[in-house]
């Protein structure tokens, strides 16, 4: 049995196609003989490095006990018809709304079982596609995560702010965030200690490897994350595992593990201007106070990051495919 997972080619930074390489990884670990597919089989992602074996479409030939592993992006692509026994692959689950003509008509497509996320994608599985389906948890890469002892650590007054491409309200939230580290927006600042804010940094998450990625994190004392569509949202699950402390819309799937005030500060999708408010008195509050409220949020953080770790997708992946040999 050859396991062929279809791989996008998307060069911007994306977690989602880092996980269909790390699938491929570890089920080869696992003694599986298991590639990426691209469509072009020269195409690697710029961010990321791997080492897995791909081919392009002229080296795709399912054989019939082989399983197709299909991201549900692709799941209206026409690669799906070649053969073998398929697998949706399901890591956000919006993106089966957006494609839900090919979703509802998945089990005459040949598609057999699928795979889920997290548990809430699981439920959109079964509504949707009406497949039967497990959950394989996404992992964080170990590189991102920071010493257990280094998390009591006071961190520098930088904030790092991330979304997708196409928030607009990214660029707001710069432009905010500027002004009132100025001391240009009093309406905002109403009355906190501007000479706090004024030692602070903002960076965006952008133009860097995944490992670069990871050290911006562990030198950030907060995150911003603005994305609303996105299920485990990786870039907040890496910044608990690096021990920056998240700010973040709910998405799409934050429910699974995130817990406002807990492990995070947690706000409804596109509520930007509590979000700021919140951030601002983060960023205005006295260095030992602000300092003994984020190590206990910190902690937590790091502590639900630590559950999403390779051995325990390996695990997953292991009872998935053993269900398929049978």
């Amino acid at each position: 049995m050859r396991i062929w997972y279809l791989v996008p080619e998307y060069s911007e930074p994306s977690w989602g196609i880092g996980m269909l390489y790390g699938h491929v990884e570890l089920l080869r670990r696992d003694g599986h003989d298991a590639l990426a597919v691209h469509t072009h089989a020269g195409f690697r992602p710029p961010w990321l490095e791997s080492d897995v074996p791909a081919v392009g479409d002229d080296g795709f030939r399912p054989g019939s006990d082989d399983v197709v592993v299909v991201p549900e992006v692709l799941v209206d692509d026409p690669r799906v018809s070649a053969g073998g026994r398929r697998v949706l692959f399901v890591q956000n689950a919006f993106s089966l709304l957006e494609r839900l003509d090919a979703a509802a008509t998945a089990r005459q497509r040949g598609f057999v079982r699928a795979m889920a996320v997290l548990p809430h994608v699981q439920h959109a599985i079964r509504g949707l596609a009406d497949l039967p389906s497990e959950v394989v948890p996404p992992y964080v890469a170990p590189y991102f995560t920071a010493p257990a002892g280094s998390l009591v650590d006071a961190r520098p007054p930088r904030v790092v702010i991330h979304a997708k491409s196409y928030i607009r309200e990214l660029p707001v939230l710069r432009r905010i965030l500027d002004l009132a580290i100025r001391g240009e927006l009093p309406g905002m600042v109403r009355g906190r200690p501007v000479e706090q804010l004024a030692r602070w940094r903002v960076a965006e998450l952008q133009g860097l490897t995944h490992r670069e990625a990871a050290e911006a994190l562990r030198q950030a004392c907060l995150f911003v994350n603005l994305n609303c569509w996105e299920a485990f949202n990786t870039t907040v699950p890496e910044a608990m595992a690096a021990g920056a402390v998240p700010v973040c819309y709910e998405a799409y799937g934050g429910r699974d593990f995130l817990r406002d005030g807990d492990n995070a500060f947690v706000f409804p999708n596109n509520s930007l201007l509590p979000l700021v408010d919140r951030l601002i008195d983060l960023m205005a509050a006295p260095e030992p106070e602000r300092e003994a409220q984020l190590v206990a949020v910190r902690r937590r953080a790091w502590e639900t990051a630590a559950r999403y770790t390779p051995a325990a997708t390996a695990a997953a992946l292991r009872s998935f495919f053993e269900g398929m040999g049978r």
